[in-house]
């Protein structure tokens, strides 16, 4: 019998909140794309298991 037990913790960062925009994820990822797609975004550095 398996249980799960809820063993959270709350940490608080020592630097102010930040604002979540009212906006869907992809638009607020993809917004800069255009200015941004010349530059490295992800860079794998694992050789035996490349990307």
């Amino acid at each position: 019998m398996f249980t799960q037990q809820s063993n959270s913790m709350i940490f608080r960062s020592p630097y102010p909140d930040i604002s979540i925009p009212e906006q869907p994820l992809t638009e607020f990822v993809l917004q800069r794309a255009v200015e941004l797609a010349q530059k490295l975004a992800f860079l794998s550095l694992n050789i035996q298991n490349p990307l």
